[in-house]
C-alpha cells in the first residue's frame, strides 16, 4: 500500500484572553447606596455579589447570567447594612477581582 503525501494547511486564530476588571465603587465610605462598575472583555457567564468579612454573602447581585462584552454599572442600595467592611466580588470565568467598601451610618 502506497501512501501519497499530501499537504494540510491549518489556520490558528489565537484565542483573546477574558479579562474583568472590577473597578473601585463610588462612594466610598458608603451611607446609603454606591454604584459597582466593571468592564469585561468578552460575553461571559458571572457572579457579582456583596460579602463581609467573614465570606459571608450578604447581597447577591448577579448569579452566574451572562453579561455582554463592554462596561457595565449597577446601583446598589446599602441603606440596610450594618457599619463595617464589605467586599465586592466578581467572578467572570477564571478570573475573579474583589474591592472594599466600607459602609459608615
Amino acid at each position: 500500500v502506497e501512501i501519497a503525501p499530501c499537504n494540510i494547511l491549518v489556520e490558528v486564530t489565537p484565542l483573546t484572553p477574558q479579562h474583568c476588571e472590577l473597578y473601585p465603587v463610588h462612594p466610598n465610605p458608603v451611607r446609603s447606596s454606591t454604584v459597582i462598575r466593571f468592564s469585561l472583555s468578552q460575553a461571559c457567564p458571572l457572579t457579582l455579589q456583596v460579602t463581609d468579612l467573614l465570606g459571608r454573602t450578604v447581597l447577591r447581585l448577579i448569579d452566574g447570567d451572562i453579561r455582554t462584552a463592554g462596561e457595565h454599572a449597577m446601583t446598589v442600595d446599602a441603606e440596610g447594612f450594618p457599619e463595617g467592611v464589605y467586599f465586592i466580588r466578581l467572578v467572570a470565568g477564571d478570573n475573579t477581582r474583589i474591592r472594599r467598601m466600607l459602609k459608615l451610618r
